[in-house]
C-alpha cells in the first residue's frame, strides 16, 4: 500500500499491509485529492478497511520541577503530546510517569529533548507507567517530553518532574555505631563512606529499611577508593541485607551506594562491622566447648589435633542461631585442607558428623558459618569413638542384644551361612532409632542401608556364598541404645494342593519368613470363591497359570472371603500366602466352584419369595415388574444368612445402592423412575449360605384425615407396610393443644408420631406401640396460624389403625354447674378417698375426673389412661382446673 499526492507523485512510500498497518501522522503539502493505492501481491484477493483521521495539533501541557504532576490526554489516533518544563544547567531532575491508559507498556513511548531539540533521554516504553532516573540538565532553557502513542492508540499519562537535591552522605566507622541515612525525593540516592585498611575483613548490615517490603525496593553496592566495584549491587527490603564479609584489598575510603528503586523514598540504618573470625580449640574425647560469634558476618573455627587411625565423631548442639537448618552451616576439613564433610545445615536439632577414621596426624578444623546477620553460639564436642560393639547370631531365632555406649559407635551382629541358604532377620525392642545394612563375607553389600527404626523384619535373604555375614546397626545421629536381633535359617516355602469343592487345605509356616503356596486346577470361565481362616495374619496373592496376577497381593489378616473370580484360562493357579512380618501359624484355604446365581420372580403385592444360595460366593436375584411413579416397599424376613442387597433400575443403574440388610429388614417406599423389569440383588455376607424371604408391597398414597380441636376421635387405618398417615387440623397462634393417640389395631412394632406446624417442622414427637397402647403429644402452645399436622410413621412393616383426638388445652374461666354435683361417697373406714382408675376402653368413675399428664407411651403398662371422651389436663405435670372443649366449660 502507498499514498500519492494530487499530482500523482509518491507521498508515502509503499509498505506491507496484508492484514493491518498504520501510517503515522503526516502534514499534507497541498490541497487536492490524495490517493491510497492498494496493490495485492501475486494472485491474492481480499479486502482492507481504511480509516483516515483528521489529527488536531499535538496536546501541549507544562510541568514545573518539584511541582504537581500533569496529565496529557490524547483523544485522536496519530496525535502526540508535548510536556514542557523549564530547567537550568546543573539542575538534577527525576521523571515519574503514572496512570497510563494506553493498554500496555509498549503502546506508548516518552522521549526527553533538550532546549535545542536534540535528544536528552532516548525513547522508552511508557504505555502504563515508567520512570527516568535522575539526570543532570546540561543547559538552561525549556525541555520537552514527547509522548508518542503506538499505532492508533489513544489514552492519557500523568507526568511529574522532581527537582532532586544533592544526595545525602554519611560516614561510618568499622566496628563503630550504626548511622541512619535517608532520601526524601524520588531519584535521590545516598552514600555512606568508611575508611579501611588492606587485609581488614568488613561486613555491612543494612536494617530498618522503609523503602518497601520487596527485596528489590532498594539496592546497595560498595565501591573501592578508585571507583571500581568491591560488592555488586544487591537488592533489599524491609528485612535489610548483610553485605560481605569481604577482605579489603587496599587502604583508603570505601563508599556504600544506596539507590532506591523507582520513585521510592525512605531511610535505612547502616552499620559497618570489623569482622574478625574467631578460633576455638578442643580435644578428642574432651568436654564440649562453646563457640560464639558476636558480629554479623563473623565466622568461627574449632580445631582439634588428631592421629592417623583414630576414630572421631563431631557433635554440634544447642544452636542459638535459629531453628532453621539454613541459619548456620558447618564443615570439616583435614590438616591438608581437603574437605572431609561438606557444608551442612545446623538447626535447633543440632548436627552430628558420624564416626570416621582419621587418615593423618595433624590439626583438623570444624568451620562454622552463620548466615546473614545472625550471631549466637553452639556447643561443639569431638567424640573419641571406640571400636564397634559385636555380637554373634545363631540361625535358630535365639535373640541377642546389640548395644552402643558412645555417640558415633555402631554395632555388628555376625552369623555364619552357606551358599543358597535363606536367612530372615528380626529387630526388636530398639532404644533409639537405627539404620541397618547386611554385608557379604567379601565386604560387598547383600542388603543396602535401610531405616530400621526401633523394630523391623527382613524377609528371607538368599546367601550367595559360604562365610561370615555382618549385620551393621548404625544409630541415627548421636543416638545411643540397644536392639534385640534374631536370625532364622528359613526352609523352603510350603506347598499344598486344594480342590474346588470347598475341602479345607491347611498350611503351617513354622519359621518367620517362610511362605506357602497352595495350587488348584481350574478351567477358563469357571467361577471360584476363596475362603481363608487361620492363626497367622497374612498377605495373599492369586496367580494365573502364566504367572500374572489374577488378584494382586492384599491383606487377608486371619480371615477373609473372596467373592467369585472368573478364571481366564485353563491350568494350575497358585495362591501365594505370605505371613505378615515374622508371623507363624496356620492358614486354611477353601476353594468353591460357584454355580450360576439363581433367579427368582416376584409379584408386587403378591406372595413372598425365598431366594436360597447353597455355595459360598453365590448370589441370588429377584426380578419384578414395576411402572413409573409406583411406590414400592420391601420386606426381608426369616433370613438364615446375613445379606447385602441392591435394587437396580431396568437400565441397570442403581435405584437403591448396595446396603446391609442382615437377616431381616424393611425398606420404606421407593418411587420407581421408569416402567420395566427391576432387579433385586441378594449378596450373602462373606461365605454365608442360606435363604431369606422377600416380599414387595405396592404402597398407595399416604392417608390423610381432618380433625377438629374438640376431642372428636379421628381414625387413621394404615393398611400397607410403608404407608404413613397424617391428621390435619386448623389452629390459630396461641392455641394450646394436646393430642391423644390410641393404637387400635397394631399387631406389633411401633410408630413415630409427631405434632408439626404448617411448615412441617416437628414441635414434639414420641412413640406409639402395639395395639392397646396410648401416647400423648403436648400440651404445646402453637406459634403460627394455619393447618397443623399429626403424622404417624409406622416402623418397618407395621400397619394398623390409630385413633387421634386433639384437645384445646387453653385454661378456661371457671364456671358453675347448673345442678349440684352428687357428693363423692365417703370411703370405708381406713381407706383414702381417690378416683377409680379404669381399664383400657372403659370410662373412669366419679362426678369429675382429674388426669395426670401422660409421659409414658405405653398406657396399658403405666395406668391411668385417658378416657375416650374426657378433656386433657391444664398442664403436663401439675393438676389444675378441668379444661374445656372449644365451646362451653367444665364444671368442678
Amino acid at each position: 500500500m502507498l499514498v500519492r499526492r494530487p499530482d500523482g507523485t509518491s507521498f508515502v512510500s509503499a509498505l506491507n499491509c496484508g492484514t493491518s498497518c498504520v501510517i503515522d501522522t503526516r502534514v499534507l503539502p497541498s490541497g487536492g485529492t490524495y490517493t491510497i493505492f492498494l496493490d495485492p501481491q501475486s494472485g491474492y484477493t481480499g479486502s482492507l478497511m481504511v480509516r483516515i483521521y483528521d489529527v488536531p495539533a499535538d496536546v501541549a501541557v507544562s510541568v514545573s520541577p518539584g511541582g504537581d504532576g500533569v496529565t496529557a490526554a490524547i483523544s485522536t489516533p496519530g496525535q502526540n503530546a508535548v510536556i514542557s518544563f523549564a530547567g537550568t544547567a546543573g539542575q538534577r531532575v527525576y521523571f515519574a510517569f503514572t496512570s497510563g491508559t494506553f493498554g500496555a507498556s509498549s503502546y506508548a513511548t516518552v522521549t526527553v529533548r533538550a532546549p535545542d531539540g536534540s535528544t536528552f533521554v532516548s525513547a522508552i516504553n511508557c504505555g502504563t507507567s515508567c520512570a527516568i532516573d535522575t539526570r543532570t540538565l546540561t543547559v538552561d532553557g525549556t525541555y520537552t517530553i514527547l509522548l508518542d502513542p503506538a499505532s492508533f492508540r489513544t489514552g492519557a499519562l500523568t507526568a511529574q518532574v522532581y527537582d532532586v537535591p544533592a544526595d545525602p552522605t554519611a560516614t561510618a566507622t568499622p566496628g563503630g555505631p550504626a548511622v541512619p541515612v535517608a532520601t526524601g525525593t524520588p531519584g535521590q540516592n545516598a552514600t555512606v563512606t568508611f575508611g579501611a585498611t588492606a587485609g581488614q575483613r568488613i561486613s555491612i548490615q543494612l536494617s530498618a529499611s522503609t523503602y518497601g517490603s520487596s527485596s528489590s525496593a532498594a539496592y546497595a553496592s560498595v565501591v573501592r577508593p578508585d571507583g571500581t566495584t568491591l560488592v555488586s549491587s544487591t537488592g533489599f527490603g524491609t528485612s535489610g541485607v548483610l553485605l560481605g564479609p569481604v577482605a579489603i584489598p587496599g587502604d583508603g575510603t570505601y563508599t556504600l551506594l544506596l539507590n532506591p528503586s523507582g520513585a521510592a523514598v525512605g531511610g535505612v540504618t547502616v552499620q559497618v562491622f570489623d569482622t574478625v573470625n574467631v578460633t576455638f580449640a578442643t580435644t578428642v574425647g574432651g568436654p564440649a566447648i562453646t563457640a560464639t560469634t558476636t558480629v554479623p558476618g563473623q565466622n568461627a573455627t574449632v580445631t582439634f589435633d588428631g592421629l592417623a587411625g583414630q576414630r572421631v565423631a563431631v557433635r554440634v548442639a544447642g544452636s542459638t542461631y535459629g531453628s532453621s537448618s539454613g541459619s548456620l552451616y558447618a564443615s570439616l576439613t583435614a590438616p591438608d585442607g581437603t574437605t572431609l564433610v561438606g557444608s551442612t545445615g545446623v538447626g535447633s536439632g543440632g548436627l552430628f558428623f558420624d564416626a570416621r577414621t582419621l587418615t593423618a596426624d595433624g590439626t583438623y578444623t570444624l568451620s562454622l558459618d552463620p548466615q546473614g546477620v545472625l550471631t549466637g553460639s553452639v556447643l561443639v564436642e569431638v567424640v573419641a569413638v571406640p571400636v564397634d560393639s559385636a555380637v554373634t547370631l545363631d540361625l535358630d531365632g535365639t535373640a541377642v542384644t546389640a548395644a552402643t555406649t558412645v555417640p558415633g559407635q555402631n554395632a555388628t551382629a555376625t552369623f555364619s551361612g552357606t551358599a543358597g541358604q535363606r536367612v530372615s532377620l528380626r529387630f526388636t525392642s530398639g532404644v533409639g532409632s537405627v539404620y541397618g545394612q547386611v554385608t557379604n563375607p567379601d565386604g560387598t553389600i547383600l542388603r543396602a542401608r535401610w531405616y530400621v527404626g526401633s523394630s523391623d523384619f527382613v524377609e528371607p535373604l538368599t546367601l550367595p556364598a559360604d562365610g561370615v555375614y555382618t549385620v551393621l546397626l548404625d544409630p541415627t545421629g548421636s543416638a545411643l541404645g540397644s536392639m534385640g536381633v534374631q536370625a532364622w535359617s528359613v526352609p523352603a516355602d510350603l506347598t499344598a494342593t486344594a480342590t474346588t469343592d470347598g475341602t479345607a487345605t491347611t498350611v503351617t509356616p513354622a519359621v518367620p519368613g517362610q511362605n506357602a503356596v497352595i495350587t488348584f486346577s481350574g478351567t477358563a470361565g469357571q467361577r471360584l470363591s476363596l475362603r481363608f481362616s487361620g492363626t497367622a495374619s497374612s498377605y495373599v496373592a492369586v496367580k494365573n497359570p502364566d504367572g500374572t496376577d489374577l488378584r494382586a497381593r492384599w491383606y487377608v489378616g486371619t480371615a477373609d472371603f473372596v467373592d467369585p473370580i472368573t478364571l481366564p484360562a485353563t491350568g494350575t493357579y497358585r495362591v501365594q500366602i505370605d505371613p505378615s512380618t515374622y508371623a507363624v501359624g496356620t492358614m486354611t484355604l477353601q476353594v468353591y466352584d460357584v454355580p450360576a446365581d439363581p433367579g427368582y420372580a416376584a409379584t408386587v403385592s403378591g406372595p413372598p419369595v425365598t431366594p436360597t444360595v447353597t455355595v459360598p460366593g453365590q448370589n441370588a436375584t429377584v426380578t419384578f415388574t414395576g411402572t413409573a411413579g409406583q411406590r414400592l416397599s420391601l420386606r426381608f424376613a426369616s433370613g438364615t444368612a446375613s445379606v447385602y442387597a441392591a435394587v437396580k433400575n431396568p437400565d441397570g443403574t442403581d435405584l437403591r445402592a448396595r446396603w446391609y440388610v442382615g437377616a431381616s429388614g424393611f425398606v420404606d417406599p421407593i418411587t420407581l423412575a421408569a416402567t420395566g423389569t427391576y432387579t433385586l440383588l441378594i449378596d450373602p455376607s462373606g461365605a454365608a449360605v442360606g435363604s431369606i424371604t422377600v416380599q414387595l408391597y405396592d404402597v398407595p398414597a399416604d392417608l390423610t384425615a381432618a380433625a377438629a380441636v374438640d376431642g372428636t376421635p379421628t381414625e387413621v387405618n394404615i393398611g400397607t407396610p410403608g404407608q404413613n398417615g397424617t391428621v390435619t387440623f386448623p389452629a390459630s397462634a396461641g392455641t394450646r393443644v394436646y393430642v391423644v393417640l390410641d393404637a387400635v389395631a397394631f399387631p406389633s412394632g411401633y410408630s413415630v408420631v409427631a405434632l408439626r406446624d404448617p411448615a412441617g417442622t416437628s414441635l414434639t414427637s414420641t412413640y406409639l406401640y402395639d395395639a392397646g397402647d396410648q401416647a400423648t403429644l403436648g400440651p404445646v402452645t402453637l406459634a403460627t396460624t394455619g393447618t397443623h399436622q399429626v403424622t404417624i410413621n409406622p416402623s418397618g412393616s407395621s400397619a394398623g389403625a390409630v385413633r387421634v383426638r386433639i384437645f384445646d388445652a387453653t385454661a378456661p374461666r371457671p364456671c358453675r354447674s347448673r345442678r349440684a354435683a352428687r357428693p363423692f361417697p365417703s370411703p370405708p373406714p381406713g381407706r383414702a378417698r381417690s378416683p377409680r382408675r379404669r381399664s383400657p376402653g372403659r370410662s373412669a368413675s366419679g362426678s369429675a375426673s382429674w388426669y395426670p399428664a401422660r409421659t409414658s407411651s405405653r398406657a396399658r403398662r403405666q395406668p391411668p389412661t385417658w378416657p375416650r371422651s374426657s378433656p386433657p389436663p391444664a398442664s403436663p405435670s401439675t393438676p389444675g382446673p378441668p379444661t374445656r372443649p372449644q365451646t362451653g366449660c367444665w364444671a368442678r
